[in-house]
């Protein structure tokens, strides 16, 4: 818990930094899958779940077809009768292709909330497409590929490891 409120208060001091440039804030939300990678030895095994997301956003414009948009998300996994919480927090940058289309692409930190045989703390590589259907409410896909080992090498041996990806389609809302 301690670590996701120094991650909040990091991103709020992010948030203010650039207050002063040209932006927008807003919620976001939508469908969710996680889906865990196990690589032994070459072999893969996938297994995943569905989900859902929401959070709160801030795109701020660097140029006129680019900005980053920095996002927390709280991500509700469902498993047979369980639940998995995590807090995601995607920062990508955006280049728009036309008024409507843009691309995203950037790094992804993602918390699991739950007491888990993994490690709580992960990085991803995050890449999507945007689509403004008004002025103020927009549909964005992304995929986000884990590149940290979630497995704890006390436990498992070194020929094993484990990674999260994440699938969502939503839908976001300008203020």
């Amino acid at each position: 818990m301690k670590k996701t409120i120094q991650i909040i208060f990091l991103l709020l001091c992010c948030f203010q930094t650039f207050a002063q440039q040209d932006y927008d804030y807003g919620v976001i939300g939508g469908f969710n899958n996680r889906n865990e990678r196990i690589v032994n030895n070459g072999i893969s095994v996938s297994t995943g779940a569905g989900g859902m997301f929401i959070g709160f956003f801030i795109d701020m414009k660097i140029y006129e077809k680019l900005s980053v948009q920095t996002e927390i998300q709280y991500l509700a996994t469902f498993v047979e009768q369980n639940t998995s919480n995590s807090i995601v927090i995607p920062i990508v940058g955006k280049y728009k292709l036309s008024d409507q289309w843009s691309i995203h692409a950037g790094p992804l930190l993602d918390l699991i909330l739950d007491g888990t045989p993994l490690k709580e703390f992960g990085l991803g590589i995050a890449i999507g497409l945007g689509y403004e259907i008004t002025e103020n409410l927009f549909a964005t896909t992304r995929y986000s590929l884990g590149l940290t080992n979630r497995l704890d090498s006390d436990f498992f041996p070194n020929n094993f490891s484990s990674q999260l990806d994440f699938f969502q389609i939503g839908l976001g809302y300008k203020f």
